[in-house]
């Protein structure tokens, strides 16, 4: 993998994050943040990681940013509208 290709990056953490490695697709996230912070695709795949270990914060702190950078980013809303959801913050949920 070249270390300046976002999309590789991506994509092997999408990998990871299919294979239940979740502490690895967030590192993998990490990398593409770096060197590109303006994807919302790339905070929304490190979001759902964060989902899968538990750290709902985390994830929507991440839905969050990719709303930010695409207010239209529908999977975004979605997901941090289940994240909402596991917290029991049903109206935030709802709302998403």
């Amino acid at each position: 993998m070249k270390p300046t290709d976002v999309d590789e990056y991506n994509n092997q953490g999408v990998e990871y994050y299919q294979k239940g490695e979740y502490d690895k697709a967030i590192e993998t996230y990490d990398q593409a943040i770096r060197l590109n912070p303006d994807l919302a695709v790339t905070y929304n795949n490190r979001g759902a990681a964060y989902v899968g270990k538990g750290d709902l914060d985390k994830a929507i702190a991440d839905f969050d940013r990719a709303i930010q950078l695409n207010p239209e980013y529908a999977k975004a809303y979605l997901k941090r509208g289940a994240a909402y959801f596991d917290k029991n913050d049903y109206s935030r949920a709802i709302d998403d």
